[in-house]
């Protein structure tokens, strides 16, 4: 298993944004390829900030195709997928009201 990890803080409150984080609709369904697990942690700061913390744990499967997506997450770098990934959430939560 390989393991990644990031965080950012966010300018929304914790509800705010576990609602972003724990929807299913916002992690990638890659079904065949990727076997993993995520734990998402949320810290209040100041005022109505939250740290978001994400960590990772996966590995590729399925042949030749897990193979080739290996490579490409090898190439790009995974902690550069789960920030933008962590980004995204970061502006969903606020830009949601």
């Amino acid at each position: 298993m390989s393991v990644v990890e990031t965080s950012v803080e966010v300018d929304a409150p914790r509800e705010r944004v576990w609602k972003v984080v724990s929807d299913p609709t916002n992690m990638p369904a890659l079904r065949g390829i990727l076997e993993g697990k995520v734990e998402t942690s949320l810290h209040p700061l100041d005022g109505d900030r939250t740290l978001l913390r994400q960590r990772v744990e996966y590995r590729f499967i399925g042949g030749p195709l897990g193979g080739l997506a290996a490579r490409g997450v090898k190439l790009l770098g995974a902690s550069v997928l789960l920030k933008r990934g962590v980004l995204a959430q970061k502006r969903q939560a606020e830009s949601t009201s």
